[in-house]
């Protein structure tokens, strides 16, 4: 089946959000510029559980530093 979902780019990311999340869930977002905040700012409008952790946008993710997160925030 082909579904066409005219809408901007945050219209994706907020289909993306309520077809795959509920309220109350939990979500990590690394804060590494405007796009990572939009996206914590759409999860909140949807009731979600945002939890923000900076990071340089300037530097890649680190693959320890995501697994500390994962491990420091728990169940998302």
């Amino acid at each position: 089946t082909v579904v066409v979902h005219p809408a901007s780019g945050s219209g994706a990311w907020e289909a993306a959000i309520a077809n795959t999340l509920s309220p109350g869930d939990r979500v990590l977002v690394f804060k590494q510029g405007f796009f990572a905040d939009k996206w914590a700012e759409i999860a909140g409008r949807f009731g979600l559980d945002v939890r923000v952790h900076p990071w340089d946008m300037r530097e890649g993710l680190a693959p320890p530093a995501v697994t500390a997160a994962l491990e420091e925030e728990g169940d998302v």
